[in-house]
């Protein structure tokens, strides 16, 4: 069990991931939305114990919407599905991929996220591809899925960052040899950089999706409204800008 695991097992049991919504003592109607708590910047415990992320500040606002309060039920992203028919949830929020076999009885929205990681490098170094990292130093920023990836390369020294613009640096200086990180953070930083460019390839990508009980009318209506591609609803976008731009 990982370490963000053991955390949210214990807050679980104390039942401080129940409610995450503010005014949460005010309502009486709750929203049970399943979760794969560990996965950040989708769902992650912060250092100070509080649950956070994406999915989390989604999750509220729908709730908030259908006049609710949240509860959040840590779920192995395997059996989010499970938990929706058999009713134990209502909505499942954990960077569900878009390819995922769908069963009867559970809705899922338009791609809401999507997750496109590149690799960062100096112009002058000779690697091409992910293989050419083997047993290098790799930058990540903390509370990425760059840092997963980056911690996949092959015998790779991973080194954390706290903001993009860090390890970017460091890979200037030399200090690390490339930088694993979102493409649209990748994107600025090269614009304001000569010296990097990227790889061609991406080392992952995926699209998210929001799963919901297909019988609740009322939560498939605001998912569909605020997954909608021509929405004009830009809460998800707010959120997102804060959680990847921001870095």
């Amino acid at each position: 069990m990982s370490k963000a695991k053991r955390i949210s097992a214990g807050l679980l049991a104390a039942g401080i991931l129940t409610c995450v919504a503010t005014g949460c003592y005010g309502n009486t109607k709750t929203v049970v939305m399943a979760s794969d708590v560990g996965f950040a910047p989708y769902e992650y415990i912060k250092e100070d114990g509080s649950l956070t992320g994406i999915d989390v500040e989604i999750g509220t606002y729908i709730a908030k919407a259908s006049n609710a309060t949240l509860k959040v039920v840590d779920t192995d992203k395997s059996e989010v599905f499970d938990k929706i028919l058999n009713g134990e949830c209502d909505i499942a929020i954990s960077a569900i991929s878009a390819s995922s076999e769908v069963p009867e009885g559970v809705f899922v929205s338009e791609v809401y996220s999507s997750s496109r990681q590149v690799i960062l490098v100096r112009k002058d170094a000779k690697f091409t591809s992910p293989f050419d990292l083997y047993g290098k130093n790799i930058g990540y920023v903390s509370n990425l899925v760059g840092q997963y990836c980056a911690e996949e390369i092959k015998d790779a020294v991973p080194m954390y960052y706290k903001s993009g613009s860090e390890a970017v640096r460091a890979l200037t200086l030399e200090k690390i040899d490339a930088v694993v990180i979102d493409e649209s953070l990748a994107e600025v930083y090269i614009s304001e950089n000569a010296d990097i460019k990227r790889l061609s390839s991406l080392i992952h990508t995926d699209d998210y999706v929001i799963a919901v009980d297909a019988d609740n009318a009322e939560l498939v209506a605001i998912v569909t409204e605020i997954t909608a591609p021509d929405t004009e609803n830009k809460t998800v976008k707010k959120i997102q800008d804060r959680y990847i731009i921001a870095n």
